[in-house]
């Protein structure tokens, strides 16, 4: 009898265990001013005032933006995807991580006027990767339905 209630036990134990460590996993992240070496993904070297919104399992949208000169986007662009340059002239409007951010004081959607946009589009999913060259800002949206 005592073997049973320590098997119990230790399974309660382990199932709590595996519960405690999966939550955050489910857990939307949004980050403000990052610097290029605290953030997991590949920017140009001069990448500064870095913010984005990572979802928490299954979600659908990555968003994240920061300051960076026009030469390195160019290069960061071609370095990380094969996304093809937009076909039609500015401006171009594109999403921002600001609408999962409660605390962000900023509008959901930036429109550049002069700049650069790269776009891939596939039944329900996409890629956007804009660049204000007035702002010295890019600005990165994904989705996956």
């Amino acid at each position: 009898m005592p073997r049973f209630k320590l098997r119990t036990l230790l399974g309660l134990v382990a199932l709590c265990a595996v519960g405690s460590c999966t939550i955050g996993a489910f857990q939307n992240r949004v980050t403000y001013n990052a610097t290029r070496e605290s953030v997991w993904m590949r920017l140009p070297e001069d990448a500064t005032r870095i913010n984005l919104f990572e979802p928490g399992a299954f979600g659908p949208n990555r968003y994240f933006e920061f300051d960076t000169s026009e030469e390195s986007f160019l290069t960061w662009v071609r370095e990380i995807s094969t996304v093809e340059r937009a076909d039609y002239p500015a401006p171009y409007t594109i999403h921002r991580y600001t609408k999962y951010a409660p605390d962000a004081d900023a509008t959901y959607e930036v429109t550049i006027v002069n700049g650069h946009l790269f776009e891939w589009t596939e039944e329900d999913m996409g890629q956007y990767i804009a660049y204000d060259a007035d702002a010295g800002r890019a600005y990165y949206w994904s989705h996956s339905r």
